[in-house]
């Protein structure tokens, strides 16, 4: 039997607008998991800081942090352990395995 892949769920706002349910049916019809990456209020702190835009909105930043984290590989959506541990304690890639085919730099400076 082969393993579920793993879909980041990077999102603001899915369970307001309504769409939540048909995120979590769109998965199930390929036979996906959707996780919701752990990360630490630092991580966070960190992430918005490093990003470069000042949002107000907390769900905003955390959407932001769990991107990085994704990019900066420290947290695996589609393989590995299959374990979503906070950002500080997981283990960093090396930089040719990180970021989209090495796309973007290992620590973005995304700034406008």
């Amino acid at each position: 039997m082969s393993q579920k892949v793993r879909i980041a769920q990077l999102s603001c706002g899915p369970e307001y607008s309504g769409v939540q349910k048909e995120i979590y049916d769109a998965a199930k019809a390929v036979d996906a998991e959707i996780f919701f990456p752990d990360i630490a209020l630092a991580d966070v702190e960190r992430a918005v800081a490093s990003f470069g835009l000042d949002v107000k909105s907390a769900d905003l930043k955390l959407m932001i942090a769990r991107a990085m984290a994704l990019v900066e590989g420290k947290v695996d959506a589609d393989g590995g352990d299959h374990s979503s541990a906070p950002v500080s304690g997981a283990p960093r890639r090396r930089s040719s395995e990180t970021n989209f085919a090495g796309t973007f730099p290992s620590t973005p400076d995304f700034r406008w």
